[in-house]
């Protein structure tokens, strides 16, 4: 069991070493190119987002461009059936006083 006993110690910081001075320079200079490298991908997301954005923009008002035009032919074939309505309104009402006139 003397793995064990390693674990358990190793687990209790007991077995922590201090690194030599050349490791903490050379870890530094990992973290530097880290950060870069993540700088330079959120630059690279941050353009893609810029990009996606202004295509998506454009397909928006293109796409309210084109209902604003459909609200049109929709708004114009709705007054078309309302006058149609009144129309035939008026000639079902022309239709009561014929049979009226014919009952009588």
């Amino acid at each position: 069991m003397p793995y064990a006993s390693w674990l358990n110690g190793y687990r209790h910081g007991l077995r922590f070493e201090n690194p030599a001075p050349m490791d903490l320079q050379r870890v530094d200079e990992e973290q530097e190119k880290e950060k870069k490298e993540r700088e330079k991908v959120e630059a690279e997301d941050l353009k893609k987002l810029h990009a996606f954005m202004a295509k998506w923009n454009v397909e928006r008002a293109a796409q309210a461009q084109s209902a604003k035009g459909a609200m049109k032919h929709a708004q114009a074939a709705a007054e078309g059936e309302e006058e149609e309505e009144e129309e035939g309104q008026g000639q079902g009402q022309e239709m009561q006083v014929d049979a009226v006139t014919e009952e009588v």
